[in-house]
């Protein structure tokens, strides 16, 4: 059957069709079924699914290859004339049961301090200069690693009238059109794109497993050990494990850390970034690529207070000092971040009296956050004044503001109510 399902889809390359074809031989070899055309039908697509989910695959590895199956099946249908009935919409799809948090740690995106550290990174080899120089460049301009030829062909190299060089062109994924400023956002991507200039070192898909197993390689030797707690989903199981960053990262990990940066670093809107992705709109920039931790969100809550606030508190000019400052006082953050909430102030309000509150709603922040949270919350709040007991205060508030918009979390209010 490897044959003719091997010559079915060009779009794939052969490395990822042979990776599913070799998954479909593994399941017919564990249950003894003929690896013939005739095994192809409705009984065996069951017993596909089953092996599937009490497998140890990752679990997005599971979904495409039960997707892949069906698009072996339908081309086969199309291009030999064969009819297997088989119907994948007659199937409860096989679900990804990380909520979206989990899914959010667990994608990699690296700071600009380590993609600093990766390219002054001494490398050793000439091979493992392409490598790094091909992921800067990704982590530079976000591009996907299919892409990479197209950043680095001279005719889509340009320079407008105020100086500015971008490289334009239609990413093969979508076909819709990217523009990147190569000589200001990051001007160490103008360099390297030089450097490569019509002559791009990743340019056969074949080569795009051995680059991801390289850049491992050259992110340990460069000193990236972060450790990142990662939830993941083998077959129905869900579970969590802490590993070094260095082991998580491939070639897509350098479009998220664009991505990422130039929001964090460079205050660049999701739309205006999807304009150097070649994204329609900001939907996967703002769900999927941004790797937002809760240290952005208080930055941003952080900017929003001081627009609020700037017109009732103006600065001192003699001093420079705002006359109420929140980053001194949680319990200054917390009414603030109380009031945004629609949720009545009382000016008694203080930190012992937050800490009583939440001792009363035990029951009910369990509930709705878990054992896990409620411990971090009270772990947080005994801290007090000392400076990381308010830069952790401020991040706890920030994340219920973040649950509140962003999940509609109805009782975020009344659990404050009586404070």
């Amino acid at each position: 059957m490897r044959g003719i399902a091997m010559e079915t889809d060009n779009r794939l390359s052969e490395n990822a069709q042979l990776a599913w074809v070799k998954m479909f031989e593994r399941f017919m070899t564990e249950t003894a079924l003929p690896d013939e055309i005739q095994t192809l039908n409705m009984d065996t697509a069951r017993k596909y699914r089953e092996w599937l989910v009490n497998s140890d695959y990752a679990i997005k590895t599971i979904q495409s290859g039960w997707g892949y199956l069906f698009t072996l099946v339908k081309k086969l249908e199309q291009r030999h004339g064969y009819d297997f009935g088989m119907d994948k919409g007659k199937f409860e799809p096989i679900k990804d049961k990380r909520d979206r948090e989990a899914k959010r740690v667990s994608r990699v995106a690296l700071t600009e301090d380590e993609v600093n550290l990766l390219a002054n990174f001494a490398v050793p080899d000439e091979k493992l200069q392409h490598a790094r120089d091909m992921f800067l460049l990704q982590c530079y301009t976000g591009v996907r690693v299919e892409d990479l030829p197209l950043l680095l062909r001279a005719g889509n190299i340009k320079t407008n009238g105020e100086g500015v060089t971008y490289c334009q062109f239609k990413t093969q994924k979508t076909g819709t059109t990217a523009i990147i400023p190569l000589n200001t956002i990051y001007p160490a991507a103008l360099t390297l794109v030089n450097a490569y200039l019509d002559n791009c070192p990743i340019s056969d898909r074949s080569a795009h497993s051995e680059y991801n197993y390289t850049l491992k390689e050259i992110a340990k030797q460069a000193g990236l050990n972060r450790v990142i707690v990662k939830t993941g989903q083998t077959g129905t199981k869900v579970k969590q494990e802490s590993k070094p960053i260095y082991e998580l990262i491939t070639s897509h990990a350098g479009r998220r850390t664009f991505i990422t940066n130039c929001q964090r670093y460079k205050g660049m809107t999701p739309s205006e970034v999807s304009i150097m992705t070649g994204h329609s709109d900001e939907t996967m920039i703002t769900q999927i690529y941004t790797n937002k931790t809760h240290e952005d969100d208080l930055r941003t809550l952080n900017k929003a207070y001081e627009r609020t606030t700037e017109k009732q508190h103006p600065v001192d000019t003699s001093t420079g000092n705002n006359s109420e400052d929140k980053n001194s006082d949680p319990v200054v953050f917390a009414k603030w971040l109380l009031g945004v909430l629609d949720i009545p102030v009382k000016n008694e309000l203080s930190l012992p009296v937050i800490v009583d509150e939440i001792a009363k709603q035990k029951k009910k922040i369990i509930s709705e956050y878990g054992v896990q949270r409620y411990e971090q919350i009270k772990t947080f709040l005994g801290l007090g004044l000392t400076d990381e007991g308010k830069q952790r205060l401020n991040v706890l508030f920030c994340q219920g503001l973040n649950r509140k918009i962003k999940l509609r979390f109805v009782g975020f209010k009344q659990k404050f109510h009586k404070l």
